[in-house]
């Protein structure tokens, strides 16, 4: 059952008014959404326009969708959404839906048409998603939340490689995945965005979307670099540039007798900017030394793919905070 508000203004994702048809809500299969992150889906729903268009709601329409499947009555429902063009799934706000486990349906309120995942969790919650990544791995946590909004795939036979470093290219992409951009890999420029990225490369889509939007610039000779391992101060000025941090308020360095002195950081270094944000707002913490009397940033190291989603998601998490 879908109830709209009087008035309601309907319009398509390019904000012009819609006067078309909407279809009723159709029940779609769990075993095409097979993913596995510590959930079962009870039921997917999908709601868009007869024509296939994505529409927006002002203000927002309530939807009341049955379990199509058995559910525990004891356990929590959570509500996903699902964008299939960059297969991402987004937790929905638990004020914008209620559960009736008595009538086994639950009513949200949304904004928008999609995809809607009824979910409890599952058997295997506190199970690893990835077989290389164990219960007590210290990045298990951020790799199965970046797993979970869609940001990381990992590689074939459930392998995710926590311990292998990263290449530029490989970051651009999770950087852009991290902002929401949604990027047509089947979509070529006519001109290479850089001399050493082929037009018909799987990044170019990602580095050409990258430099138009000014997280990179290249270098003087008009190379990138795609496939070499990126390091973490490269790593970390692409990612607050693409959430358009402002670093223009620099801390002093703490004094000699501190125990958080960063004897590897200059304040002439053309990343101490990005690092000195990063330490202040707790992205990235540095490497203690042996005695324990000053600390280590290490901005030439490679970054790992496990250090990448710590990153990736504090960078996030730090982002919706400021944002509120």
């Amino acid at each position: 059952m879908i109830r709209f508000e009087k008035n309601t203004n309907i319009t398509d994702t390019d904000c012009k008014p819609f006067t078309g048809y909407i279809k009723n809500p159709e029940n779609l299969f769990t075993k095409d959404y097979p993913i596995n992150f510590g959930y079962i889906f009870r039921s997917i729903f999908q709601f868009k326009a007869a024509d296939g268009r994505d529409l927006q709601f002002d203000p927002p329409f309530k939807i009341t969708l049955p379990f199509a499947e058995n559910y525990n009555p004891d356990e929590l429902v959570t509500i996903f959404t699902f964008d299939p063009k960059i297969k991402r799934y987004s937790e929905f706000s638990r004020g914008l839906y209620t559960t009736d486990l008595n009538k086994k349906e639950v009513t949200i309120s949304s904004y928008k048409t999609g995809i809607f995942f009824i979910a409890q969790s599952g058997a295997n919650y506190n199970k690893a998603v990835f077989t290389d990544v164990s219960a007590s791995h210290w990045a298990k946590n951020y790799i199965e939340e970046l797993y979970k909004k869609g940001i990381v795939q990992g590689r074939d036979n459930g392998i995710y490689a926590p311990d292998e470093n990263m290449t530029r290219a490989e970051f651009v992409k999770v950087a852009l995945s991290s902002i929401g951009e949604n990027i047509d890999t089947a979509k070529t420029s006519k001109n290479a965005p850089f001399d050493d990225v082929p037009l018909f490369s799987w990044y170019a889509p990602y580095i050409t979307r990258a430099k138009s939007l000014g997280l990179i610039s290249g270098r003087p000779d008009g190379t990138f670099g795609p496939d070499e391992i990126i390091n973490r101060a490269e790593a970390i000025k692409i990612l607050f540039t693409a959430f358009n941090f402002d670093l223009t308020k620099i801390s002093l360095p703490p004094s000699a007798e501190s125990k958080q002195r960063f004897v590897d950081l200059r304040q002439d270094d053309w990343y101490f900017s990005y690092a000195d944000f990063a330490i202040q707002n707790g992205i990235m913490t540095g490497v203690p030394s042996a005695n324990n009397n000053f600390r280590y940033f290490r901005p030439s190291q490679a970054i790992t793919r496990a250090e990448m989603a710590k990153l990736a998601i504090k960078t996030m998490e730090l982002n919706e905070e400021m944002n509120k």
